[in-house]
């Protein structure tokens, strides 16, 4: 087997991370999300209690906080 040089795995991995928000961005857990963001600002609400399902991936919560930050 031959390793790939650094600089090579770096170049795939910034292009899987890229895959992985964008498949994060299509889920269904963020249609959800913005629902319910919708939902509470059509009820005057400045804040939305979203209750995450316990399996739920943490890289994906990760990514969907910086998103909304």
């Amino acid at each position: 087997m031959k390793l790939q040089p650094a600089s090579e795995m770096s170049k795939v991995a910034e292009e899987n991370y890229e895959k992985f928000q964008q498949s994060v961005l299509e889920s269904d857990e963020f249609e959800a999300l913005k629902t319910g963001i919708e939902q509470a600002a059509n009820e005057g609400q400045k804040t939305l209690l979203y209750n995450l399902h316990p399996t739920s991936d943490q890289r994906t919560l990760d990514y969907l906080k910086s998103v909304f930050n």
